[in-house]
């Protein structure tokens, strides 16, 4: 997990690291002298904690390893930064398991494979930040 600090605006990523490095490398094209990068663990508790510490605007989100954790994360996140935005990737095609994320209340849902360009096309997006 890596934080960000994106044109002003604060990015919290949070799941593989191979996914996300070249999106943080694609934001430092555009605004490198505001970007700065924090790595912690990437489990429950250590995202929780850093969405309260940090504070956010946009959480990027991967479900790489939290399996079964990932909508009960989401909803926590949700009780304790509501108006934090939330881009959610993730390898589960079950509609289901979608539903369930898409009630929580996520800013942008996407099943793996996603290339890095629409990861950043869509914290752009949210962002409103042209490129």
């Amino acid at each position: 997990m890596f934080f960000v600090c994106y044109q002003g605006m604060k990015v919290l990523f949070a799941g593989n690291e191979n996914l996300m490095i070249p999106v943080a490398e694609k934001l430092k094209t555009v605004d490198a002298d505001n970007l700065s990068i924090k790595t912690s663990p990437a489990d429950p508790l250590a995202i929780l904690s850093d969405v309260l510490h940090m504070k956010p605007r946009l959480l990027v989100l991967d479900d790489y390893n939290l399996q079964d954790q990932a909508t009960k994360l989401l909803r926590k996140i949700r009780e304790v930064h509501p108006n934090i935005k939330i881009i959610f990737l993730t390898d589960n095609p079950d509609m289901q398991y979608g539903k369930s994320v898409a009630s929580i209340g996520v800013d942008y849902y996407a099943i793996k494979p996603i290339s890095d360009e629409n990861i950043f096309k869509a914290i752009c997006s949210i962002a409103r930040i042209t490129h």
